[in-house]
């Protein structure tokens, strides 16, 4: 048991609803969140969540999505692209653009949609640049100088 010598009892004993918040600390190492929301949206938010977001902008794109996901369920044939969108967390945009979108880039979408637009835009453009040159280097680095064929 690798909390044998612990004292997690509630836990080790498996009284799960009796475990205290002390002993859930222990376990986890670190002190629990205090379950306030900062009103920011950050990485792991889903793109959804911008319901909530202090960029017009940003309510304006959710209002968009929702609204097609909506017309696309009302038809009985739910848009799974939409609704995959929909429900992805900010940091998947990086990871699911095959290279196009850098996470700096998606940095900067967040403090856009968190109500700081010029720094966003500024931070998005860099992470633009940047991700575009690394993305020119590795492409040589595959291709050679000569390029794609």
């Amino acid at each position: 048991m690798p909390y044998q010598n612990t004292e997690l009892l509630s836990y080790q004993n498996g009284l799960i609803a009796k475990v205290s918040d002390q002993e859930y600390e222990d376990l986890l190492g670190y002190p629990l969140p205090d379950g306030k929301w900062t009103g920011e949206l950050g990485m792991n938010d889903a793109i959804c969540q911008m319901y909530y977001a202090k960029s017009g902008l940003a309510r304006w794109i959710y209002r968009i999505l929702t609204d097609k996901k909506k017309k696309s369920e009302e038809k009985g044939k739910p848009d799974l692209n939409i609704l995959f969108i929909y429900n992805m967390p900010f940091r998947g945009i990086a990871k699911m653009t095959g290279g196009a979108v850098s996470m700096e880039m998606v940095r900067g979408m967040l403090m856009v949609v968190n109500g700081h637009f010029l720094g966003g835009m500024a931070k998005l453009i860099a992470g633009f640049l940047k991700n575009k040159k690394q993305n020119h280097d590795y492409e040589k680095l595959l291709y050679g100088r000569k390029g794609r064929q």
